[in-house]
C-alpha cells in the first residue's frame, strides 16, 4: 500500500524516477500510479506537483534542456578564449550528454512536450545551449573568419549535423565507423572546419 506523502523534496524524487521510467521504456509511459509506487508515496501526493502527465513531461524535458545547456556552458568556459576551441568543445560536450542520457533526447526533441510556442520556459531552455554555439560563431564572424550574415545559418547547420551525430551515437549506429572518442573528436572537428568557416580562417 502506497505510504503517505513524506519526502521533503517530492518534486525532485519523481523527475528522478521518471527520468529512470521513461529510461527503461521505448515509449514515454508515464503513469502516476506506478510511479507512486516506485518512491513509496500515495499517487496524490504527486498530484500536489505535477497536476497531469504533460506537465511532468514538460519538467522532464525541460530538466534535460538545463543539463545540456550547462553541460554545454561548462565545457566553452573551460576551453579558453579560442572560440574554435570553445565551439568544438560545447559540441562534444552535447555529444557526450545524449549518448551518456539517450532519454534526454526523446524527451527534448521527440515531440512529447507541450508545443514551445505555448510554452515560454521550454522555449526558452531549448535556445539556450545552442546560444552558446551562436555567439562564438559570432565571435569568428567578428573577425573577419566569416560573413556576418552568415551566423544564424552557420549555426543552426552545426547544431543539426552535431544532433544528428549525437543521435547515431546515442542509438548506437555508428560502432562500425566510429569506434573511439578520437573517432568522435575528429568529426567534430571536420563539422568545424566545414561549416564554421575554416576555408576563410585559412587567410589569417
Amino acid at each position: 500500500m502506497p505510504k503517505p506523502y513524506h519526502h521533503g523534496d517530492l518534486r525532485r524524487v519523481v523527475l528522478e524516477a521518471a527520468l529512470e521510467d521513461v529510461a527503461e521504456s521505448e515509449a514515454i509511459p508515464l503513469n502516476f500510479n506506478r510511479l507512486a509506487k516506485r518512491i513509496g508515496v500515495s499517487h496524490t501526493a504527486i498530484y500536489r506537483h505535477f497536476p497531469d502527465k504533460q506537465s511532468l513531461i514538460d519538467a522532464l524535458a525541460l530538466h534535460a534542456f538545463e543539463a545540456l545547456e550547462e553541460a554545454v556552458a561548462t565545457a566553452v568556459a573551460r576551453a579558453g578564449e579560442d572560440p574554435r576551441r570553445r565551439i568544438s568543445a560545447g559540441l562534444r560536450a552535447y555529444i557526450d550528454v545524449a549518448v551518456a542520457r539517450p532519454v534526454y533526447l526523446r524527451l527534448m526533441f521527440s515531440g512529447v512536450t507541450t508545443d514551445r510556442a505555448q510554452a515560454p520556459d521550454l522555449k526558452s531552455a531549448a535556445g539556450k545551449a545552442i546560444g552558446h554555439l551562436q555567439h562564438e560563431i559570432g565571435v569568428l564572424a567578428e573577425r573577419g573568419e566569416l560573413p556576418a550574415e552568415s551566423v544564424v545559418d552557420a549555426t543552426r547547420v552545426l547544431w543539426a549535423s552535431t544532433h544528428g551525430l549525437a543521435q547515431l551515437l546515442a542509438d548506437s549506429q555508428l560502432i562500425g565507423m566510429v569506434r573511439t572518442p578520437a573517432g568522435v573528436d575528429h568529426l567534430v572537428t571536420l563539422m568545424l572546419e566545414t561549416l564554421a568557416g575554416d576555408g576563410a580562417g585559412d587567410k589569417a
